[in-house]
């Protein structure tokens, strides 16, 4: 079960809070979006919301990344997208009687800001540009959904691993000594099912890739050698 946070965390004062689309309302606004959301604390791998489940209300990354999958009724698993702090999260709660479309789960510690479905739309309607921006959210999700799709539907596999890499070294890659570091906990397993692979095609990969020079392996952790062999590939 979620844990409420015994300090609440201020929206203007907050790390992320250029990534939000909330970040940075003006100050009635953001006060008035301070009434309406709920903190809650998760540990890394602790269930946020099920696939299938009524979608009560939309959850914002405050801190952390979460994982949002499906499962097919074999129970494999695809990974939809990793939501980063800032990003927003169940959206299908603005759909009156839709449940939740993916499994929501941390990949480390994280807290959300929790918002019910009435409480956001009673929001909505207070005016102040804030449809506008939502709108634009979800543009933005919907181009970067369109672009996975096309990778899966369109490259071979060394491809389709190439392009998951390169777009996972642009959004967490931390510099370190002789490559970028994908700073990010996802098993092998869970790397296989966001690029639609069976784990032991993906290792096979993997390990190639390290043959031709493109990265490197640590453990979990995969170090990228030369981004530009892998949009070379990505590019195929």
């Amino acid at each position: 079960m979620a844990q409420p946070l015994k300090v609440l965390p201020r929206c203007d004062a907050c790390a992320e809070r250029e990534q939000c689309i909330f970040g940075n309302l003006p100050a009635p606004q953001l006060e008035n979006f301070n009434r309406i959301r709920h903190f809650h604390q998760y540990k890394a791998r602790q269930i946020i919301f099920h696939e299938g489940t009524p979608a009560l209300g939309f959850h914002i990354g405050c801190s952390g990344r979460i994982k949002l999958s499906k499962a097919d009724s074999n129970g494999r698993e695809q990974i939809v997208r990793i939501a980063s702090a800032g990003e927003i999260i169940g959206e299908e709660a603005l759909m009156d009687g839709q449940p939740y479309g993916a499994t929501a789960e941390p990949l480390e510690d994280c807290h959300t800001a929790f918002i019910k479905r009435g409480d956001f739309l009673a929001f909505l309607n207070g005016g102040g540009g804030i449809a506008s921006r939502f709108l634009l959210h979800f543009c933005r999700t919907l181009i970067e959904t369109q672009g996975r799709l096309a990778r899966m539907g369109l490259g071979d596999a060394r491809a389709r691993l190439a392009a998951t890499l390169l777009d996972l070294t642009q959004r967490y890659g931390k510099p370190t000594k002789g490559g970028v570091n994908l700073d990010l906990e996802l098993s092998r397993s869970e790397l296989a099912a966001m690029v639609g692979l069976s784990p032991e095609t993906a290792m096979r990969l993997l390990s190639e890739f390290k043959a031709d020079g493109l990265l490197r392996l640590d453990g979990r952790q995969i170090i990228i050698l030369s981004r530009d062999k892998l949009a070379a590939l990505a590019s195929l």
